[in-house]
């Protein structure tokens, strides 16, 4: 148990499960003086909830956390009092948040390819209202896409946007995580979760599987506004 708190810079790591917010995690140790947060269980030790990372006391001036799923800009759980509530915690405690997006088509598209993450379409769809409901809650959105093809614009966005300093190129990723990250939510069964260059081959998989896969015209059509407003239809 940590009993000092140094900590200057709280960086909170959102996003709808399968939109690359692990990645993002990992990312950071691309970035000088950072500390990342692993509490909860063995399957989950990065997840923490916000309440826990406000508490979460640490030796480094920079401390980053990736959200359980039921936070803001991460699920469909949440109504609009503890949205509210959320939100407020945020800005009182100055938490910077970096929301990780990613077209839903492709995120949708792992629920049928694996279990490890079992994302709906309607939980995508909320995860996006929340970022026109609460813009001025974002201090940094990445697009798991950009991140992916343009790794050091990105890490270069950031950085000047968030105050960091680059310790380590992305693009050598993931050369500069430490092991046990890789062991993390049974990384070692899961390949996805695996160490591995960046790399394109989860980009734009099957396009139209959505069609098949949202059987409610209702939903599709939700679903396809979404994309327009981020701009990936």
């Amino acid at each position: 148990m940590r009993l000092s708190d140094n900590v200057s810079k709280r960086i909170l790591i959102v996003g709808c499960a399968g939109s690359g917010t692990t990645l993002m995690r990992r990312l950071f140790y691309g970035f000088r003086g950072v500390e990342l947060v692993t509490v909860g269980s063995s399957k989950n030790i990065e997840e923490t909830s916000l309440e826990a990372f406000i508490k979460y006391k640490s030796d480094s001036p920079v401390l980053v956390g990736k959200r359980v799923k039921a936070t803001i800009f991460s699920t469909d759980t949440l109504g609009k009092q503890a949205l509210e509530k959320q939100a407020g915690i945020i800005r009182k405690r100055k938490i910077l948040v970096v929301n990780m997006i990613r077209d839903g088509r492709d995120v949708i598209l792992s629920t049928v390819t694996s279990k490890k993450i079992p994302v709906t379409p309607r939980r995508w769809i909320h995860s996006m209202r929340h970022r026109r409901m609460y813009p001025d809650l974002i201090a940094y959105e990445a697009k798991y896409e950009d991140v992916i093809r343009s790794p050091m614009r990105i890490q270069s966005e950031m950085a000047a946007k968030l105050g960091l300093t680059i310790l380590c190129n992305w693009d050598t990723y993931p050369d500069f995580v430490p092991a046990k990250e890789f062991k993390m939510r049974g990384s070692g069964r899961d390949k996805r979760y695996g160490a591995r260059r960046l790399s394109n081959a989860r980009i734009g998989k099957d396009p139209k599987a959505y069609l098949t896969i949202i059987k409610k015209p209702l939903l599709v059509r939700h679903f396809e506004k979404e994309l327009e407003l981020a701009g990936y239809l």
